[in-house]
């Protein structure tokens, strides 16, 4: 059998309800969930020069598909047009990611340029998310907290880990200690060429992680974690998946569920590392996207739907939980 479909196949079974005798009773598991935090949970990225607007044209680039010109023979996204016509090439040349992002953000004076039949349906939809943006009290999606809240009313135990190469997270931290509580996150974290050290930020207590398998355990209890991803060392090594956000995740662990939320997970982008905690096993991205125990969050929905969180947790609950008898 194909490693793959057999990666599947098991990720799939170890979401199959088990009866351990006669008078079930169910039993929650422990919810691990990995945030990333620009255009996943945020619309802002001033450390990346991103204005609100940028990042929610960059997503509608993302969003929407045509035949943009005569060369292109099938629909694509605006922005696959812009990195495989306007400007092809490696995705690590620095100059190239520029000009991409520099066309990226012109989507909507390129479609009013063009007398496009799409403008006025992409204008209108970045007035209304913009608005909607612009309305809330803080920086944070509101389906962020409200998936926060789904955890709490539910009483299922979690850590939420916040993730991200970028230069935003205390930032977040202050924000989600103003909104939800100032003791929110017991732990801030660095990735520095691939160990994880951490420091409490009650005590200051320092602690250095080297293996998966201690990152996975340290994460089951420690409560919530936002951790600084090494983009340095990333991008020195090529981009790939074997030097990006380390997951641990083991599907056969009964008791909890790893969840990775992510715009950016698809497997090409070789932002996310997989593997398996005891063994260190490199793991399939594409298996656990199809599997949603990685979810490649669509920032458009994440505003609009503030029940977006709230739905996935509910459905990998759902479909994880474990039948126990006393």
């Amino acid at each position: 059998m194909n490693i793959y479909k057999k990666s599947y196949l098991l990720l799939m079974l170890s979401c199959v309800s088990v009866l351990v005798n006669a008078k079930n009773k169910a039993t929650t598991p422990m919810l691990i969930v990995h945030f990333d935090i620009n255009k996943t949970i945020m619309a802002e990225d001033p450390a990346g020069g991103k204005s609100l607007s940028d990042v929610l044209i960059g997503a509608l680039a993302e969003t929407y598909k045509d035949r943009w010109d005569s060369g292109v023979s099938d629909p694509i996204t605006y922005k696959e047009y812009v990195e495989l016509h306007l400007f092809p090439g490696q995705k690590g040349d620095g100059q190239l990611k520029k000009l991409r992002k520099e066309q990226i953000v012109q989507f909507i004076e390129y479609l009013s340029a063009n007398n496009h039949p799409l403008h006025q349906e992409v204008q209108q939809k970045f007035k209304t998310l913009h608005d909607k943006l612009n309305g809330s009290s803080s920086i944070v999606f509101t389906s962020f907290y409200r998936g926060l809240e789904y955890l709490k009313n539910h009483e299922v135990m979690h850590a939420i880990v916040l993730r991200t190469f970028g230069e935003d997270l205390d930032r977040i931290i202050d924000e989600i200690h103003t909104w939800v509580s100032p003791d929110f996150f017991s732990w801030r974290g660095e990735f520095k060429d691939g160990i994880l050290t951490l420091v409490s930020l009650r005590s200051n207590e320092i602690v250095r992680l080297e293996t998966t398998a201690e990152i996975y355990e340290f994460l089951k209890t420690h409560g919530n974690v936002a951790i600084h991803d090494d983009w340095k060392y990333w991008n020195k090594h090529g981009e790939c998946k074997e030097f990006g956000k380390l997951f641990p995740i083991d599907a056969e662990d009964y008791n909890v569920i790893s969840l990775f939320a992510d715009d950016n997970a698809h497997p090409q982008d070789g932002i996310l590392n997989p593997r398996h905690p005891h063994t260190n096993e490199s793991l399939d991205t594409q298996t656990l996207i199809d599997a949603d125990y990685v979810r490649i969050v669509d920032p458009l929905q994440a505003i609009e739907q503030d029940d977006y969180f709230v739905d996935y947790f509910h459905a990998m609950l759902t479909r994880c939980s474990v039948q126990t008898v006393e």
